[in-house]
């Protein structure tokens, strides 16, 4: 009777968190018909002008994703999208926390609905524990939703200050990245781990093997991107410095036979391993490092006998048919190719930018 009753709630809380995402998306309509709408107040037309102005802004020149997020506006009627509620223990800093199929654990419940917010505060106040409930003014689908249009523009965040309105909507846009996608499935892989005992430590090899495909497609992206940086480079360094320094004998050189070649006939300018290398350097080193410390946490805890030796380390990594030998080349091998990569990169690359000096750096203060 109580599985059932749990599980009774647990289907009213994600009926309403799929029926209260469904109902915004219906009330979204494009900005363009906003904007064509006699009947819209004049400031909201402004500030949907200027939100596709900073969304273009964000693609053409941030590089970030083109999608389907933010070409409509939905007016919820209401001062925030969601209600957040979190609890803790009494004189705790651990906050409860919630999980969710494939979503993972997270420390926050969130409902459409302020008043059911509200609600479940007070059953978890009852059960002696402290509890806040605050409005979420926007939140994203992690480019899920997509097809059904994206994220739409709100009334709760859309009368932001320009800088805060900007910075919702491009932070919002760079969740469709890969790195954020890596972070996401490993969030996911992570929750799911420890959240379920009897699921496999091998569940972290599909975490890898993700994160090496998105690492991958980043390198590449990272390639086109290097590849006009390098351009944009040769100019400020042959041509803008010596007109700031006055100093036309700086112009000599082969700068310009380069420059011209490579407008005519685009080059890249690193290597594939070192695209893979300086991103790896830049991002994925943590990512990899966080999943490879939950592996040997999964391990050392879900271990069928206690882990005293390498010995049992070794012994603990087979499942089932799986010998331990194959998990042990791919959870070193993994530590060794992050490693080498790192070394490989410091030793033969720069950084795009370098850290002052303590002679420079206080003569950049305004």
């Amino acid at each position: 009777m109580l599985l059932a009753l749990v599980g009774c709630a647990e289907t009213r809380y994600y009926w309403q968190s799929v029926s209260g995402h469904l109902e915004m998306m219906q009330s979204a309509r494009p900005v363009a018909q906003w904007l064509a709408d006699e009947q819209a107040p004049a400031p909201l037309k402004q500030r949907l002008e200027m939100a596709q102005r900073m969304r273009s802004f964000a693609v053409a020149e941030l590089g970030l994703p083109d999608n389907a997020s933010y070409q409509r506006y939905a007016d919820t009627r209401r001062r925030a999208v969601v209600w957040n509620v979190v609890a803790a223990p009494a004189f705790s800093l651990r906050l409860k926390t919630w999980c969710f199929p494939v979503m993972g654990c997270v420390s926050y419940r969130g409902y459409f609905s302020e008043e059911q917010a509200q609600t479940l505060a007070g059953q978890l106040r009852a059960e002696g524990m402290e509890t806040s409930v605050y409005g979420v003014p926007a939140y994203s689908t992690l480019g899920w939703m997509n097809w059904a249009g994206g994220d739409p523009l709100l009334n709760t965040f859309i009368t932001y200050p320009e800088g805060e309105l900007g910075r919702i909507m491009v932070w919002r846009q760079r969740l469709d990245v890969t790195t954020t996608w890596a972070i996401t499935t490993s969030t996911t892989i992570i929750g799911v781990a420890f959240s379920i005992r009897d699921v496999p430590h091998i569940i972290f090899f599909f975490n890898l093997a993700l994160v090496w495909i998105m690492l991958w497609i980043e390198a590449r992206r990272y390639r086109f991107y290097d590849a006009f940086r390098g351009r944009v480079r040769m100019l400020e360094a042959h041509f803008l410095v010596p007109m700031i320094l006055q100093s036309p004998k700086i112009l000599d050189g082969e700068w310009r036979r380069l420059v011209c070649e490579d407008l005519i006939l685009p080059s890249f300018k690193i290597s594939k391993i070192e695209a893979v290398a300086r991103r790896m350097k830049r991002n994925y080193v943590f990512i990899f490092g966080i999943i490879l410390v939950a592996w040997t946490l999964k391990i050392f805890m879900h271990a069928k006998s206690p882990i005293r030796s390498f010995g049992d380390f070794y012994s603990a990594l087979s499942v089932e048919h799986l010998p331990s030998w194959l998990a042990f080349v791919v959870y070193f091998g993994t530590i060794l190719v992050v490693f080498g990569l790192i070394i490989f990169v410091t030793r033969t690359s720069t950084e795009e930018i370098n850290e002052f000096g303590n002679t420079n750096n206080s003569l950049w203060k305004i």
